[in-house]
Order: C-alpha cells, then structure tokens, then sequence
C-alpha cells in the first residue's frame, strides 16, 4: 500500500539592487623568467595543515616556502606579518603544520636556481579547519539537487524522461516554461536548513502545508536563516509512504512527482532562481489510510541580490551514466579558485561565490583524484555548474 501527496506554493518578489561590477578576478602573475614555481595549488585542508603543490622549475636546487596569516608582499620581511614564517627545502607536495585552525593563511613559493632565490609566484590561501564544513546535505539531498539541474539544463530531454507528462507545458498555459536552458542552481546551506526544519515540523504535527511552525511562510523560514529575505523565493514539498520504503529510490519518485505537477515544475524551471537547499527528513506520516514509514521532502529555491557562483559535484561515476548517484560523491576535496582554497562538502558537491564578469582561475585537488584538476571558468551573468568525474583512472569536466 502507499500513497503520495504532493503540493506547492510559490512565493516570488523582486527587489532591485545597483551594485558595481568586476572585469577580471585572476591573480596577477608575475612576469615569469623560468624560475618562478608554477600551478601553485591547495590540495588539502585538514585540522591545523594545509598541503600545497606547485609544478617543478627546470634545474631547482631548492624551494622556499612563505606563509602568514595577511597577505605578504615582502618575503624578505617574512617575520614583519602576523604569523609570518618560512621554511628551506621543501617540495612538492608539501604539508604545512602547527597552523591555528579558523585562521586563513597565505602561501607563497620561491625557487632557487645557480644559487639564486627566484620571486614569488602568485599567493594561495586556505583556512584549516578541525572538521568539514556543517551543516552536511546528504546524498539523497544532493542526488535532488542533481536532478533539479539536470531538467534545467535540458528540459526537453527531461520531458522524454518522464512518460506522465508529453510536454514540458502540459497543464500550463502555452509557453509558460521556454524550452531552453536555464542557469544551473548552486546549492546553499542555509536555504537547507530551512527545508530540513520544515520537513520536520510537517512529520511531528503530521501536517502536509506550506504553512510551518508558528504561522510561517515558505519566505519566513528563509529570511530567519542567516540567508536573510531573499529576492525571490520559492517551495515544493511532497510526501511519499510505503510499507518497504526504499530510503534511496524514493528520490526519484519525488522527482517524477514534482515533474509530473504543473505547478512544481514552473517552480522547478524558474529563471528567478540562483540558489537551492533540499530537506528530506524520514519518519512516520499518517495518510487516510493509515500510518506509513514516510519521506518528507522539501525544495527550498531563492535568489539574494545579483550574487553568481560556479558550483558542481565531484564524484566517481560508478555506474558510467554521467550523472551523481547516491554514494558516488568524492570526499576530501579542495576547490581553490583565483587563489583561496574552499572545502567541497563530504558527499562532493560545493558552491563558491564568485564575481560575474570575469574569468576565474580554479583547482580541483584532493580526494581520490589521481592529480589536481586545473581550468578556468568564465562567468558571466549567471552560474557555471563544473562537475568534476572520475571515471575509472580518467577525469573529465562537464560544464555548462
């Protein structure tokens, strides 16, 4: 026996907000003669160490290594800045120790070659840390999120997908969702917190509304997060109960159930939309029928200002069909972009605000990846997703 609700309401506004923009965010790069380190990378951020990595200098005799915990523009005043040591004859990889966790420190690297220290190349900077980043989302969370921009990036290929619905406007009005692309959504911590607290509320009272705990909108719940009133703003909840529930295969049931709905996929095609938060809380819910072992999923989407974000999963593509499945997600891994390291979350996914307009220079290292991932993304007005994928021994980036 089982039975599925789902329901929807969309709570949408638009503040207009000037603000200045940026050209360019890459580091700038010393003039380099051949001897300056190159690639120079974090490739792990743990409890009181960073790892660094940088590419080797043809005929180096040694490396220095520069550190602080404020920008160093004089290394050979090293001792001047907080914090502010070096070490002889080191390489690459190398661990930093003794580092204060919750402070963010700055890296440089020299070379020596003929017995002469080279300039340094441009700074990185990372931040130990004694614990990965919390709250965690879940893989189930992150495999809705996946879902969610997997339509976004190609609806017409969802629609083929999903049998219950023979048009990506069945239901609506015509052209009510345009059949192109949309900007993928970064996922958000707080927008997550939100959900999951609404998921539970609606379990313990057994209530299946958009109206939460002590009155609240949908909006309400966002904006008493540190997320703060978004822009825009948008929910979809839906309920599924089973004798045997599958705690796994039910997200995709959520899925095809929000898809199926008119009302939830506009919510789920929404242009207004940069950010996104999942909660799925697992418990009893009594239906007509009775009670069931039930999931209780909430989606919870939002924009705050013009803010962009290049944002992915990386993962270990088990079963070879390109997408994150639950489990797959790489653990460990440091996303650094322009510079600063960023911890992904332990099922792999990750989101880093960065400036529109501009070309950003980024490191994928860590985890199980045979060696540190480098690119650039260009980010316009709106997000980049860039999923990294391990693939037996090989990895690819899929971006759009």
């Amino acid at each position: 026996m089982r039975r599925s609700h789902v329901m929807l309401v969309s709570v949408c506004f638009t503040v207009v907000i000037a603000c200045g923009g940026s050209t360019s965010q890459q580091p700038d790069q010393p003039v380099n003669d051949g001897t300056i380190p190159r690639q120079v990378a974090v490739t792990e951020v743990t409890n009181q160490s960073v790892t660094l990595r940088w590419d080797a200098v043809e005929d180096a005799e040694a490396y220095y290594l520069y550190y602080a915990s404020e920008p160093i523009s004089d290394i050979e005043n090293i001792h001047a800045y907080q914090n502010g040591d070096w070490l002889a004859d080191v390489n690459s990889p190398y661990t930093v120790t003794g580092l204060t966790n919750n402070i963010t420190y700055y890296f440089l690297i020299t070379a020596v070659v003929d017995g002469e220290e080279s300039s340094p190349g441009y700074s990185v900077n990372a931040t130990p840390v004694d614990a990965p980043p919390t709250p965690q989302p879940s893989a189930e969370e992150v495999r809705v999120i996946e879902l969610i921009n997997r339509a976004r990036r190609d609806p017409v290929a969802e629609v083929d997908r999903h049998p219950q619905v023979n048009d990506l406007n069945n239901g609506l009005e015509p052209d009510t969702i345009v059949a192109t692309q949309k900007e993928p959504l970064a996922f958000n911590p707080h927008l997550m917190v939100a959900a999951r607290e609404h998921s539970e509320w609606m379990l313990e009272t057994n209530t299946f509304s958009h109206t939460g705990a002590n009155g609240s909108s949908p909006q309400q719940r966002i904006a008493q997060t540190e997320y703060g009133t978004p822009d825009a703003s948008g929910e979809n909840i839906t309920v599924t109960g089973r004798t045997n529930l599958d705690t796994i295969q039910v997200i995709e049931t959520h899925h095809a159930h929000l898809f199926a709905s008119p009302s939830h996929r506009t919510t789920m095609f929404a242009e207004a939309f940069k950010e996104v938060g999942i909660g799925r809380e697992l418990g009893d819910y009594t239906f007509e029928e009775g009670t069931l072992t039930s999931s209780m999923l909430t989606q919870k989407y939002a924009r705050q200002r013009d803010r962009h974000f290049i944002t992915g999963v990386i993962f270990t593509d088990d079963n070879g069909n390109d997408i994150y499945d639950v489990g797959e997600g790489m653990e460990n891994v440091v996303i650094t972009v322009n510079g600063t390291a960023h911890r992904a979350y332990q099922s792999g996914i990750y989101a880093v605000q960065v400036p529109g307009n501009a070309i950003h220079q980024v490191t994928i290292s860590g985890g199980t990846l045979p060696e540190p991932v480098d690119t650039e993304v260009e980010v316009m007005n709106r997000n980049v997703k860039l999923d990294v994928i391990l693939d037996g021994n090989d990895v690819r980036l899929d971006s759009w």
